[in-house]
């Protein structure tokens, strides 16, 4: 017995759109559920599929139901475009807390720890995401790192590999531009790009990126973009490697599997978790809180062409210079600022 039901809607508010997808989604207020949600809507013409084919994103994000994979709670159509309904989370996205700032490292394995295990469901069903990007990681009401946005997702042949859809060019694979196909291991290989976003702060990763796209395809095949031996001074050497590692051209060379990569992070121990703040003057600090001991701030003060660098400890306010001789500079270079404070974190 076939049921055509009406469901109701009202649009809040525009919350984002993909023109290239021709996809919009919205705040909306749902009365059937009583709460306000996310409507992810695309134009049944971007689809160029049998009408069977157009709730495969629906169905996949149904089958890969985890804590780390955002939820559907129902699909639905209208003459022109499919409807996809999904819980709205206020705390907003990585991409939201990494425009600016870095997160911290202790953050940084958190949040890959929760990726990968959304990640391990999707490919235990055969699927290869092939959009995991900081926009793509949501945050629940209880600040789990979420999975979001299966619209590229594909499923694996018996050889494990999948022709590669239209994907986000900062994104790329480097085996996508010479074998024209992916793996899970394509996956991995952007949750090692996002956490080199994350942990430096997407400003430094975007400084990189060559306006033309031809070289940012060459770059990115050679093992050149992002550059993987440019880091933040405070990322410690341990999350450098594993990120290094998950970054390999050669997929061969990479964590063979989300739980394999999950496990390297699970086990860095973050002695010192860097909190970073930037000023439009060109300040930065990074501050490290220590319980049951004082606070560590280092700072780096540009003015103008020369840089200063000082390092002090932080009590309630109370500010005192930790070994001036050692940590202390005063108008350097901007190379040799970045210099010593590579130093300066190795040495605190």
């Amino acid at each position: 017995m076939r049921i055509e039901a009406t469901i109701r809607y009202t649009k809040i508010r525009q919350i984002a759109t993909n023109d290239a997808f021709c996809s919009e989604v919205f705040l909306i207020d749902e009365p059937q559920l009583g709460n306000a949600m996310v409507a992810k809507e695309v134009e049944k013409p971007h689809f160029r599929l049998p009408t069977s084919d157009f709730f495969n994103e629906a169905r996949i994000m149904f089958s890969s139901a985890c804590p780390n994979v955002v939820p559907i709670q129902y699909a639905c159509e209208t003459e022109d475009r499919i409807c996809l309904v999904m819980p709205y989370y206020r705390n907003g996205s990585l991409a939201d807390r990494i425009k600016v700032d870095p997160i911290s490292p202790r953050e940084a394995v958190r949040v890959g720890i929760g990726i990968l295990s959304g990640l391990a469901s999707i490919h235990d069903k055969g699927l290869i995401h092939f959009d995991v990007k900081p926009s793509n990681v949501l945050f629940s009401d209880t600040d789990e790192p979420m999975v979001a946005d299966f619209g590229q997702a594909r499923r694996v042949d018996a050889n494990g590999t999948s022709a590669v859809p239209p994907v986000y060019m900062f994104g790329e694979a480097p085996e996508f531009a010479t074998m024209k196909i992916g793996t899970v291991l394509s996956d991995l290989y952007h949750v090692g790009l996002l956490l080199y976003r994350a942990i430096n702060g997407d400003r430094f990763y975007v400084g990189q990126i060559p306006r033309n796209e031809s070289e940012i395809a060459r770059l990115t095949a050679a093992g050149k973009l992002p550059d993987r031996s440019a880091f933040m001074p405070h990322v410690p050497k341990r999350m450098r490697t594993i990120i290094r590692r998950a970054l390999a051209v050669d997929p061969a060379r990479r964590y063979q599997s989300a739980p394999e990569f999950s496990s390297e992070l699970a086990k860095t121990v973050v002695d010192l978790d860097w909190v970073t703040t930037s000023q439009p003057d060109g300040t930065t600090t990074w501050k490290a809180t220590r319980p049951d001991r004082t606070d560590l701030v280092v700072e780096l003060v540009q003015r103008g062409s020369f840089c200063d660098v000082c390092v002090w400890t932080d009590n309630n306010g109370s500010k005192r210079a930790k070994d001036p001789s050692s940590f202390k500079r005063n108008g350097i270079s901007r190379p040799e600022a970045e210099a010593h404070l590579k130093r300066v974190f190795e040495n605190l």
